[in-house]
């Protein structure tokens, strides 16, 4: 080898290599849905702070980018369980979050948001008057067969079964790091209903 070649093949030795771009966190980039159960529509956001604007009207729109930064947040928590008015300027009934699904346990992961009308006059979006609302598809939002943890808010719990339309094996939750073994990466269908309301 002469010395110019040798000198040649070192120099393409000593060029790095490309760094590899970086990858946004899955929590980051999303889907972060929004399922409003008034009327059965789901959309979906890049970000979860988007979809909390979404889920409440508008009402909160400078939520945490991740539900992990969320979860430590006791402010955005206490936003979360203050209802809006009855009314908008609109005349529309208002809109808050009921609860949130995760895809990962501890809040983690992909969300779902359950977004109900406004409830009643006392401020809740959950009352106790025997009516719920609920999806008997999760996979119609996107999201069967995934939940792992939940969070509840303005009066709300959730519970959830292992089959569509309400069948199989089911479990109530209000605030949960973890469903359960029995419901981890199971639960197809769901129902939002007030704290202490017979289901």
């Amino acid at each position: 080898m002469t010395g110019l070649t040798a000198a040649a093949c070192a120099s393409v030795l000593l060029i790095p290599a490309p760094a590899a771009a970086a990858q946004p966190p899955r929590a980051t980039t999303g889907p972060h849905c929004v399922a409003t159960l008034a009327t059965g529509t789901t959309a979906c956001y890049t970000t979860f702070r988007e979809s909390i604007a979404a889920a409440t009207g508008g009402r909160i729109t400078n939520a945490p980018i991740t539900p992990a930064e969320a979860a430590t947040d006791k402010k955005f928590q206490a936003r979360l369980n203050t209802a809006a008015p009855r009314s908008t300027t609109a005349g529309t009934l208002a809109v808050g979050v009921g609860a949130v699904l995760f895809e990962d346990a501890s809040y983690q992961g992909y969300s779902l948001t359950l977004s109900l009308h406004h409830g009643g006059d006392n401020g809740d979006y959950c009352k106790n008057d025997a009516d719920w609302d609920g999806s008997g598809n999760l996979s119609s939002h996107g999201f069967d067969n995934t939940i792992s943890s939940v969070w509840s808010y303005n009066n709300c719990q959730v519970k959830l079964w292992a089959e569509p339309n309400y069948g199989g094996i089911s479990n109530l939750y209000d605030r949960t790091t973890w469903v359960g073994s029995a419901m981890n990466d199971t639960a197809s269908s769901f129902a939002v209903k007030a704290v202490g309301e017979a289901l």
